[in-house]
């Protein structure tokens, strides 16, 4: 009987034991045991683990039998120098703490170096996997310092929702130990501006207004007569989705929108076949297409007969069957509007818009 017991821990610590190159049937690296003796005084009920290899994305440890994918390590192993012997301690994840005590200091410490450099390598590689998604998400942030193009809630939106998706999945546990500095400093940025979109676009906006206000001062001053006004101008060189402008009769509706069509085009932000102004009223899409033939030599198209043609041939269906509707002006309105929805709803259709209007985005306007 003792001589039994005798065998059992010659073997368990290390004794007759040499199969350091297949540790339970798989192909090992940097194998640590305690020392024979030391490592049964320290761990008489195997409390702790009796042995440690490192495969390939995991440490197993044994008795007890336990995997630890490296994808779960919180930190780096730590080592540490005792009276009697090394104690090695790698922490998971929920606080889970593996140990091994009574090993070899040198053993130890190089089993520990090689833990953390596949440690290291596991999320490097995790890491180049969305390198590319990562340097979209950088460039976009980075042009909000120094915003050429305005800044629309809805272009950032979709931005948002990838970083969110991203750092769910992968940012948020990365370990710090684990990845580079530099690496790290484009993590922060991109944590960083989930955690403040809206003020980093309110500040983008402003600058964009800003410099656009600047540079096209000259042709607000000579629009009209008079000046447009600081209001006119914001409404102007504001590009969301959808804007809404909110004004009385005589204010400057009209200017406002022949101007933002001259600054659109004269910008190079839009191109001619992109633009379609709706006016119901015959004076005010005269003085809309006068004035925007005067700002920009694009061609302006009068389609007013067209609608109202189309309009009278569009067939609906009521109830009593097939019917032809008259060309009110309410009805050249709907009409309008319709095929615009239809046109709208075929590009979403193909995945061509990420958004219908208006758009829920979460960044403040």
């Amino acid at each position: 009987m003792s001589s039994l017991v005798l065998r059992f821990v010659l073997d368990e610590y290390g004794f007759l034991s040499q199969r350091y190159g297949n540790f339970q049937g798989q192909t090992t690296l940097h194998p640590l045991r305690p020392r024979p003796v030391i490592g049964l005084l320290l761990n008489p009920f195997g409390i702790y683990a009796s042995a440690m290899a490192l495969q390939e994305g995991r440490i197993v440890c044994k008795r007890p039998e336990t995997i630890v994918p490296l994808g779960t390590l919180t930190s780096a192993p730590t080592v540490k120098r005792t009276l009697f012997g090394t104690t090695l301690t790698i922490r998971g994840e929920d606080g889970c703490t593996y140990r091994l005590k009574g090993a070899r200091y040198d053993t130890a410490k190089s089993f520990s170096t090689a833990v953390k450099n596949a440690w290291t390598d596991y999320h490097t590689r995790l890491l180049q996997a969305e390198w590319a998604n990562l340097e979209t998400l950088l460039s976009a942030i980075r042009a909000l310092a120094v915003p050429v193009e305005y800044p629309a809630a809805c272009t950032l939106s979709p931005m948002l929702e990838r970083a969110r998706m991203l750092n769910q999945r992968l940012l948020s546990k990365l370990p710090e130990e684990a990845i580079e500095p530099d690496i790290r400093e484009s993590i922060t940025m991109i944590q960083s501006f989930i955690q403040n979109a809206s003020k980093m676009r309110q500040e983008a906006v402003a600058k964009f207004e800003d410099h656009q206000l600047s540079a096209w001062s000259r042709l607000f001053d000579t629009f009209e007569s008079h000046p447009l006004t600081r209001e006119q101008r914001r409404a102007i060189v504001t590009d969301e989705d959808a804007t809404l402008v909110l004004a009385g009769a005589g204010s400057g509706k009209t200017s406002v929108i022949t101007a933002k069509a001259g600054y659109l085009l004269q910008s190079g932000t839009r191109k001619p076949n992109e633009i379609l102004i709706l006016a119901f009223a015959r004076d005010a899409a005269r003085e809309m297409s006068d004035g925007t033939m005067e700002l920009t030599t694009a061609p302006f198209v009068d389609r007013t007969t067209y609608l109202k043609q189309m309009e009278w041939k569009r067939r609906v269906h009521n109830q009593q069957g097939t019917t032809l509707v008259k060309p009110t002006a309410m009805n050249v309105r709907k009409g309008v509007f319709w095929r615009l929805w239809q046109k709208r709803s075929r590009r979403m259709k193909n995945g061509s818009l990420a958004h219908p209007r208006p758009c829920s985005t979460g960044l403040s306007n």
